[in-house]
């Protein structure tokens, strides 16, 4: 059975989501690789671990893809891009568009399984490791896409707007849609950067309208970019703001104690996060575990201004 869904139909292109669900518990509605095909290529965006590339493949080819133009990468964490080296295999003819500074550690990719293990341990295993990519599959743009450089979650992140849709990776967050509610929460591993993230946002809400629709990496889409992107923003003040506050008014002694009482905190004060509790409680063990990182990356923020 495939896990393509048709997200939208023009006359000359059709965009789907292809989700990878994986087999680890609460790892579904987790990642998503996008098909956008057209009269001229057929592109993919993002392209998952490496372990789920058979799930990959299989919706390809359910898909009648033969074969890729270009491969279009977010950024290069192995959930996201895991899978490029080995996909190459399969359609040796795609062209590999990631930021410029990325390349290097896609075409040796040592160090970045390396710092991968190091913040993720068993779940990397798990991902698998990434093989390497020939300089010759890099290119610098791709037609009809307009790249744009997004860092904050990642150093070497982009975002890619075409006509009205926005594949942003994980530039505003992690979106869960719910019936008639949403769950959005920051992606903010260390080491991260307020000012930076908040720029990138402030890029994108320049470039898009009420009539764009945002293409997450985790996991879906959703209408009204203008509004999500605005909200999004909020959200990383809202966090700097409670975060601070509970490590000025709190004494702890140990790092998880402050983890475990800054993340009840979130879900009780930051009403983007209001809808955790209705989450299958299998993915609210998976949220669970990414807040933690998130919330990582805050601390790390805070305590590096307070010694500059």
């Amino acid at each position: 059975m495939s896990t393509a869904q048709l997200v939208s139909s023009f006359s000359e292109a059709e965009l789907y989501l292809i989700e990878l669900p994986l087999e680890r518990q609460g790892f579904h509605k987790f990642i998503g690789s996008w098909l956008l095909r057209s009269e001229d290529s057929q592109i993919l965006i993002d392209v998952g671990p490496a372990v789920a590339l058979p799930q990959l493949l299989a919706a390809l080819q359910d898909l009648g893809v033969s074969q890729l133009d270009y491969i279009l990468l977010t950024h290069i964490h192995l959930d996201h891009a895991g899978g490029v080296g080995e996909l190459l295999q399969y359609f040796p003819e795609a062209r590999v568009l990631t930021h410029p500074k990325a390349r290097q550690h896609l075409q040796s990719p040592t160090s970045l399984w390396e710092a991968s293990v190091r913040v993720l341990g068993d779940l990397a295993y798990f991902y698998g490791p990434i093989k390497p990519v020939s300089p010759q599959n890099f290119v610098d743009q791709v037609p009809q896409i307009k790249t744009i450089e997004t860092p904050g979650h990642a150093p070497h992140h982009l975002s890619f707007l075409w006509r009205n849709f926005l594949f942003l990776g994980e530039a505003a967050g992690v979106y869960l849609d719910l019936d008639h509610s949403f769950y959005l929460r920051p992606a903010t591993p260390p080491k991260f950067f307020l000012e930076t993230a908040i720029g990138s946002l402030d890029g994108l809400l320049k470039l898009v309208d009420d009539e764009t629709s945002i293409c997450f990496g985790h996991f879906g889409w959703v209408p009204g970019a203008k509004r999500v992107l605005k909200l999004a923003r909020q959200q990383l003040y809202r966090w700097e703001e409670i975060i601070s506050a509970v490590c000025t008014g709190f004494q702890v002694r140990e790092e998880e104690e402050l983890l475990v009482l800054l993340m009840q905190e979130l879900l009780n004060r930051d009403p983007l996060l209001e809808s955790f509790y209705r989450l299958d409680l299998d993915i609210q063990q998976r949220e669970r575990y990414f807040l933690s990182n998130s919330l990582k990356g805050y601390l790390d923020y805070l305590r590096s201004r307070l010694v500059r």
